[in-house]
């Protein structure tokens, strides 16, 4: 078998109507060469057809690409042709209503970019000349079309028609991206001559103790009629890559099956738990290799059983429970033929320098790059897939069920090898979308939910029959039939009744649980930098211009960041677009670790699974509620989420007991908050903590400081011990019941018996926009110097709240991309001196560092 992927692309524009571009586009223009496929805006962009439409509102400029008609062509030679051979095109992602010819024969039609096509060119290709074309139709008048015969549905973000559309949803605009409607062979097209291998798979279970794996290797071959191959083998290679078995058969069929174990396998197993072992089977016909896998071991089990509040929801890998810390994961790129192998590589780095564990593959986007699912597992990230199915009621005529069932096969296929993989669910949100409208989960209102056919039977056998026992689950967020997805006590929650929703203080994310929260988020603009090179006109670069909002697609956000800063923090007297990046990434970063550090303690007893943020990344560059912006630039919630998934950390909780006069009401405080003046609080600490694995001997300090910053007093407490990947409730035999008024600033430190510190959290008095910090910092006194390239040590007389560590934007080159930091955006105190890494920094550099703090 020799595969050949197809390059030298040329497009052109076929419609009707001429573009409302200045150009002709109607001759034929050369593709670029260095993408991983071709999307027509990315050709268009490189040839100067039309400006960046990810920079200012060059969006709305290029609106006409989606309403136009585009032909893709390419010639190719067939080296060493041999017409005794077979050969196959296969095109792994076209974009999406197109017609495909060669050398002017109609092949196929296609109506599904998540599909790949396999087409038989025996006895049409040629050794020489060959002409490729395919025509992309626009989606958009399509959609519109097949939405006008078949019905309109409900939808939230972007346009009904996306509903009866086999495409990335998220290309339709969405509230945190662009709507940009682009086509074309968006993956690669591949020319496969000798044996094509439609399906190689290795399916597995594991013994009740995990000692043993019982495997079934399935081998599903396109083999040429005029050739008869003799043997086919099996080799099988260890997790350090020795050869363990050959596996041998003399009779070469399309398909086989082939039974097979291993005694006391390696297993596979998420991060912090154990390694990430995987065995390497390649498959060999007449000592020709056709094909291989990597397949890691492991157990996944979604718990779901009764308790006292309702039904627990979290997982077990290999018997072992895993409190999951992670991030929704988007398109990392509106065009994301764009991204590279190096471009997932950077993101999951990041992800495991934050210290977080999975991605949730979000419904709106795409099933993604191979490479995105190498790299998480081999560094043992987990992934929660979502089905492509978002935010809307999809219909279900037999036309629409036929294609999606056989895109849902063709991706298990792809994706079930992936040891990371631990749950699909057939949808985002489409359950919550009916429930709005007050469709019921009974079977009285199916026809108006129509989908469901696809979410409660097709989808639910394809995963059985088609994976090694991957959970399913209906959506995301789901509770269960005769329950609202919205339902605390079981199943996973999106929790937006902060930002969106009944837009609650997030200081109440710990009565705003779920069994399993999976997403929830508060937005925040992003680095300078970003939208420095997003913005040309820099005279727009201030809070409130016309691009900064074009560049912020959420609904109401000028209410909902003002409320949610206003009730905390106090704004800077010199109010720019600066200030504003950083006050709003604060209150993020304030937001967010309050989440993880309250939801992290429900681990005790799996009243939480497990919280996975919205949103890791961006598509373009956009004020949202991505930890990370478009440019890879963590935002500060991004290291304050870092903090709090460490594997030892600690949370504290300041508990405020109104002291009333005994005859007046119990419940006065909440009849007139604003004029209840009541003297006396009693008021006491709750302190809590958490670990990977026990540990005893420990000790407590805690530190309280008054409204100056000025030091009042200090506990310290020894013999504390940690429970073992769980929550230790309270460190304490009893919570420290001390005069602690609310103006007190708390902060605790974790040590083991060598003094270092493991664990750090603070309490700084509520809400903090009452501190004078013109008084606190009249004598301040915060230093810095470089320990050794790379590393500087910080110090401080007083308290300091969110110090962020950066560069000032300049024309020196070398601190133009100085942004990798171990720590940023932390709370410093006089008695816990800090070192922080910076990728980059040397003595030269130094003189560049700035600091904000509140």
């Amino acid at each position: 078998m020799i595969t050949i992927t197809l390059k030298d692309w040329y497009y052109r524009q076929t419609s009707s109507k001429p573009s409302l571009s200045d150009i002709d586009i109607t001759p034929w223009f050369k593709c670029r060469n260095d993408t991983y496929g071709n999307q027509i805006h990315l050709d268009l962009l490189n040839n100067g057809h039309i400006p960046d439409p990810l920079i200012d509102d060059n969006e709305k400029k290029v609106q006409w690409v989606g309403n136009s008609d585009w032909e893709y062509k390419t010639d190719f030679k067939v080296e060493n042709y041999d017409p005794m051979q077979s050969y196959h095109l296969v095109f792994e992602g076209l974009d999406t209503f197109a017609t495909i010819t060669l050398n002017k024969v109609e092949l196929i039609s296609t109506d599904n970019s998540f599909r790949t096509y396999t087409v038989d060119v025996t006895h049409s290709i040629k050794a020489e000349d060959n002409d490729l074309r395919i025509l992309f139709k626009s989606n958009l008048k399509i959609a519109r079309k097949i939405e006008h015969d078949h019905g309109k549905y409900a939808c939230w973000n972007g346009e009904t028609s996306r509903l009866h559309v086999r495409k990335p949803q998220y290309h339709f605009g969405w509230d945190w991206g662009p709507l940009l409607l682009t086509c074309g062979p968006w993956k690669p097209v591949k020319l496969v001559s000798g044996i094509l291998v439609n399906d190689f798979f290795i399916g597995y279970s594991l013994s009740e103790f995990l000692n043993m794996a019982e495997i079934t290797i399935e081998i599903d071959l396109k083999l040429s009629a005029s050739l008869s191959p003799n043997s086919l083998v099996v080799k099988v290679h260890d997790s350090d890559n020795n050869l363990i078995d050959n596996i041998v058969t003399h009779t070469v069929k399309s398909k086989t099956k082939i039974h097979y174990s291993i005694k006391t396998p390696q297993l596979w197993y998420p991060r912090y738990h154990g390694n990430q072992d995987q065995y390497k089977f390649e498959l060999f016909v007449d000592e020709e290799k056709l094909d291989e896998k990597l397949v890691g071991f492991r157990k996944v089990e979604l718990i779901q059983d009764k308790d006292d509040t309702g039904k627990s929801f979290y997982f077990k890998i290999n018997d072992i429970p895993v409190f999951i810390m992670g991030s929704n994961w988007i398109p990392a790129h509106s065009f994301t033929s764009a991204l590279t192998c190096n471009d997932y590589e950077e993101w999951m780095n990041l992800l495991v320098k934050g210290n977080q564990n999975l991605i949730r593959i979000w419904g709106g986007g795409i099933y993604e790059h191979e490479d995105l699912y190498k790299i998480c597992d081999s560094k043992g990230i987990l992934i929660w897939h979502d089905l492509m199915f978002a935010c809307g009621l999809y219909p279900a005529y037999h036309s629409f069920v036929d294609n999606v069932k056989q895109e849902i096969e063709d991706q298990l296929k792809r994706l079930r090898k992936f040891s990371s993989i631990i749950i699909i669910a057939g949808n985002n949100e489409d359950y919550q979308v009916a429930e709005s409208l007050k469709i019921k989960h009974d079977h009285s209102d199916f026809r108006k939910f129509p989908a469901r056919i696809l979410y409660e039977d097709v989808f639910p056998h394809l995963v059985k029959t088609l994976t090694n026992g991957i959970p399913y689950q209906r959506g995301s967020p789901y509770s269960g039939l005769n329950h609202i997805s919205s339902d605390p006590t079981r199943g996973d929650l999106h929790q937006w009744n902060v930002w969106h929703g009944s837009q609650e203080p997030y200081q109440d994310w710990d009565k705003l649980s779920g069994r399993f929260v999976s997403e929830f988020g508060m937005l925040a603009l992003p680095n300078f930098k970003t939208l420095d090179k997003a913005l040309s006109d820099k005279s727009q670069l201030f809070p409130q211009s016309y691009l900064m909002d074009h560049h912020n697609k959420s609904a109401g956000f000028e209410r909902r960041l003002a409320l949610y800063v206003m009730e905390n923090f106090a704004l800077p007297v010199n109010f720019n677009l600066k200030n504003w990046i950083y006050i709003t990434q604060l209150m993020q970063s304030d937001c967010l670790t309050l989440a993880y550090r309250y939801w992290r303690r429900q681990w005790q007893d799996f009243k939480c699974g497990g919280a996975i943020v919205w949103q890791l990344n961006d598509c373009w560059p956009v004020t949202s509620w991505s930890i990370i912006d478009f440019n890879k630039i963590p935002k500060l919630a991004y290291y304050g989420i870092k903090r709090e998934c460490s594997l030892e950390g600690i949370g504290c909780y300041r508990n405020l007991q109104r002291v009333g006069d005994p005859d007046e009401p119990e419940d006065l405080s909440k009849q007139t908050p604003l004029h209840d003046y009541v003297k006396e609080y009693k008021t006491s600490l709750d302190i809590w903590g958490f670990s990977n694995k026990s540990h005893e001997g420990l000790s407590l300090e805690v530190y309280l400081y008054d409204t100056k910053g000025n030091a009042k007093s200090n506990l310290k407490f020894d013999d504390i011990k940690l429970l073992g990947n769980n929550c230790t409730q309270s460190l304490l035999d009893k919570l420290i019941d001390i005069n602690l008024k609310n103006d007190t600033i708390i902060q605790i430190l974790l040590k083991n018996n060598k003094g270092e510190i493991i664990g750090r959290t603070n309490d700084w008095c509520k809400p903090i926009k009452y501190l004078v910090w013109n008084d606190w910092y009249k004598d301040l006194d915060l230093n810095y110097e470089l320990v050794v390239d790379g590393k500087i040590k910080l110090t401080t007389n007083k308290p300091i709240k969110c110090l962020e560590i950066y560069f000032e934007n300049n024309s020196n080159e070398a601190i133009a991309n100085v942004y990798e930091f171990s720590d940023n955006g932390f709370d410093l105190f006089p008695n816990d001196e800090r070192i922080i890494e910076i990728k980059g920094l040397n003595e030269s550099l130094l003189q560049f560092i700035k600091f904000n703090h509140l």
